[in-house]
Parts: structure tokens; sequence; C-alpha cells
């Protein structure tokens, strides 16, 4: 198999790519060339675990397998390709998992049938980011890539120049059906006008706060992702964010970072081997396919593949016809025949036994799973009159609680009330408007111009509403903008 070009399998289409250009190419070149497809992320199966520095490969692939079934809660009825990646941190290793179940990997991959060889590496697509450090991405630093795509969206965490973690997020089309408008339109919306509400109209209101609301949350996501990989792999913070948008960057995506404390940054499009747009995307995964192909150092590489190839006859006796030639020199037929049969046999008696290890690591794996069922269950028995007395409690306690609920949703609400009421009633902008509880609100006001007095009314107008106290800090001017805080009590 030649490893100078390579074929991606994309979109029912075969591209070839030797290390510069991309061309298409033919399914038939699969027999010739080491050939990768990209995993859609919704099949995968993960977990993250720890194991000692002690075990062999062979133990930790094993460990790894039996981790899966016990904890990840794979179907010990069905086949799975299971890979990992570890990371050592000193005294043991973190071990992030991957199952995929070879009927998921049937729904993706049979459309291409008969047509291929094979598919010597099927991989997730936040490992392609990775072969942007090997062509001239600085690695010192901690980066976040932030993929939107119509079908897939997701954060990854690269940890100077390695992946150590990703967590799926709202795509396109997701957020399209939230929002009320088509994929095509809501794209339109993201390159030209962002995130930013002074960039759209008073008739798109609706459509620049569902858009914020759901960013916002899509945020916190990925803030908590990122401080969960602060404990686990002593992340110092995140350096740079890149975003992956058909090339395009989203003004105003950076404001809600700096909402949760990020301000040292800036946000870039992703970009690989001098192209923009879609072709970027084709670029990254035809980059990543070669450097793994080239056994390009420093690369991360899983494989879920379950279509690998078998290696070609000759890999295996041109070796044997050498020795065949010298032994016939040198010790003639009979010597060599007898070494020949008896390295024949202990390759038989080899194979026999890594299919009989393969058996007995499925087999343990089902009595692993059965066991746990059964445990399960013994324990959902002596729980059940527990449940049914907490129930009890739980239900009197919520009965008693309604009013009190409701009372609370309701100040909350008025007071949210009041406070649109004023800003429209003065016209006044804010940056953002948080609410720590029924007695509190803090508002940012913002304006191009100064307009004190506005400020002032607005103050008054909640006074004579009945607040407690209205109070507002230094108005401040910055880059052509006055903001200043007014905080709230009932």
């Amino acid at each position: 198999m030649e490893r100078s070009k390579i074929v991606l399998l994309y979109n029912e289409k075969a591209i070839f790519y030797d290390g510069n250009d991309i061309k298409s190419a033919n399914f038939k070149d699969t027999k010739k060339f080491f050939t990768g497809a990209v995993l859609p992320l919704k099949y995968l199966d993960t977990l993250t675990f720890k194991l000692p520095k002690t075990l062999s490969d062979d133990e930790l692939s094993i460990q790894a397998e039996i981790k899966m079934y016990e904890e990840a809660g794979l179907d010990a009825n069905k086949e799975y390709v299971i890979d990992f990646l570890k990371y050592d941190t000193g005294e043991e290793y973190i071990i992030e998992a991957f199952a995929l179940k070879k009927e998921d990997f049937e729904t993706e991959f049979n459309r291409y049938g008969k047509k291929i060889e094979a598919i010597d590496i099927v991989f997730p697509r936040f490992l392609s980011y990775q072969a942007l450090y090997n062509k001239g991405l600085e690695s010192d630093k901690n980066d976040l890539f932030i993929c939107l795509d119509e079908d897939e969206a997701f954060v990854v965490i690269y940890k100077r120049g390695e992946y150590i973690g990703y967590r799926l997020i709202d795509s396109i089309s997701t957020i399209s059906k939230r929002v009320g408008i088509e994929t095509v339109k809501l794209k339109e919306y993201l390159s030209l006008k962002g995130l930013q509400r002074e960039n759209y109209s008073l008739d798109e209101t609706h459509i620049i706060d569902a858009l914020q609301e759901i960013f916002f949350k899509n945020i916190e996501k990925i803030v908590y992702s990122v401080n969960h990989k602060r404990t686990i792999f002593a992340l110092e913070g995140i350096d740079r964010i890149f975003v992956d948008f058909d090339g395009k960057n989203i003004e105003g995506l950076k404001e809600f970072f700096v909402s949760f404390g990020y301000e040292d940054f800036e946000i870039e499009s992703v970009k690989c081997c001098g192209k923009e747009g879609e072709e970027t995307k084709i670029y990254l995964f035809c980059e990543y396919i070669y450097q793994t192909a080239s056994e390009t150092q420093n690369i991360q590489k899983l494989n879920l593949s379950f279509w690998e190839r078998k290696k070609p006859l000759y890999e295996y006796i041109v070796f044997k016809y050498t020795a065949v030639l010298a032994l016939f020199t040198l010790l003639g037929l009979s010597v060599y025949g007898y070494f020949y049969y008896n390295d024949l046999m202990l390759q038989e008696s080899i194979a026999k036994k890594r299919v009989k290890l393969k058996k007995l690591k499925s087999e343990s794996a089902k009595y692993l799973k059965e066991l746990k069922i059964l445990k399960d269950k013994n324990q959902k028995i002596k729980k059940e009159i527990e449940n049914i007395e907490h129930k009890m409690f739980v239900y009197e306690t919520t009965l008693k609680m309604i009013p009190f609920i409701e009372r609370q949703k309701v100040a909350r609400e008025e007071f949210m009330n009041d406070v649109v009421y004023a800003l429209a009633k003065y016209r006044l902008n804010t940056e953002y408007i948080k609410q720590k509880n029924p007695k509190e609100m803090e508002i940012m006001l913002i304006s191009e111009y100064y307009h004190r007095d506005r400020i002032a009314k607005f103050i008054k107008e909640l006074l004579n509403r009945g607040y407690s106290e209205v109070k507002t800090s230094q108005i401040s001017y910055s880059d052509g903008v006055y903001t200043s805080s007014v905080k709230v009590k009932r």
C-alpha cells in the first residue's frame, strides 16, 4: 500500500490528497492508497478513567475494553471496535476510551459497499485539528476549537498541541429549529450580523434574543468542560479560541466568554493549507489522514474502522522465500523443511491462542455485564421500600412549598417587568441584566452618548415603584461607549 498519497471518503465521493493538492479519485484507488473517513460524533461512546502505569499495552487494551462494558454501558450482545488515547500523568495513565457499534459503522459506511477495498482509519472529526500544529500553528498554548456545522457541532480542547477532551453543543440545524428560521438564513445572520444586538433591526429582535439565549447556554457548557479539564489535566486556562464555521468568524461571540471571566484572548477562524470556507474542512480531514499515514511525530491516532486492510500476501512470505534460498544453500532442502514446518506450527499455535484470548475477553465482558445487572436488581429491591417512603415525604413537602414557589415566581417576574418597562420608557440600552434573587438585580447600561438625565429618570422611576434602593456607580467611557452599572433592591 502506498502512503505518499491518501484517499478521503466523504459525502459518497473519493478524494485524492498528496500533501499539497486535492483532486477527485475513483473508489478503486482505495486498493492502492491509504484510505480514511470521518465518523460523526453521534455514534461514539466515550469514557475517561485512570489505570496504573505498570500495565503493558495489551493489558491496557483489555482493561479499557472491560471498563467500557462495565461503566460505559456497552451491550455485551453486540460487536464493538474500541480504541483509546492515554496520557502519562507521572504515576498513572489517564485513559480516554472510545467505542463504536458495528451496526452504527455499517449504517454510516455501507453506502460504499463493495466499491472500496478497505478503510484504513476511521476517526472522530475533533482529532483533525491536531494536524494544524504540524502545519505551523504554535503548540505552546492552550486552545479551544468551536465547530459549528449543519448536522454536528462541538467544542474541543487542546493542551499544548494535544487533544484532551470534547463536548457536543447545539448544531446549526438544532438552532435553526429553535429560532424558527431556515438553516441557510441562520448561517447568513451569524456570518453577517453575528451576535451583536445593534446589527439587528426591531423586526429581528426575537431572532437575536433567541440566538443570545442559545449561545449563552452553549458557552456555559463549554466553560464547565474547561473547568472540568483543569482538575484532570492541570489545564492552566485558554489562550486562543478558533471558530470552525465555513471559514467565517462570528461577531460578538467573545463577549459571551467575557461574561464568564475570559478576557485575554482573541477569536479567529480555522484556516488550513492556505484555503478558506468549505475547502478548509476538506483539507483539514485530508491533512490529518496524510499525517497519520506518514506516521508524523506527535500525531494522536484513534482508529474505529471495522474494514481495516489485510496485509498483502508478499509481506508475509518474502522473508520466508529469502530464508528458503539461504537455507537451501547452507543446509539443504531437508533442514529448511524441518524448520519451516516448525515455524508454521508455531504460527498456527499463536493464531489459535489469539482467537481463544479474544473469545475469553468477550465472554469475560459479557459475564461482568450480567453480574452488574444482577447486583443492580438486588440493590433495586432493597431500595424500593425506601423510595416509597421518600416519595411520600417529597409529595408532602412539595404540597407545602407550592404556594411559596408561586409567590417567588410572581415576584421575580414583576421585578423584571418593572426594570424592562423603565428601560423602554427612557430608551436605555443594556449589556446585561443579572437578577441575583427576587430582591436584587444588576443592570449594565450602555450608550454611545452621555445620557445622565435618562439614567436619573430611570432610577427615579424605579424608586417611585417602591424599590428600597436604586443606585449607580460612576459612569465610565471606553472605546466610544458609556457604561454604568445600576443596582436595584426591593
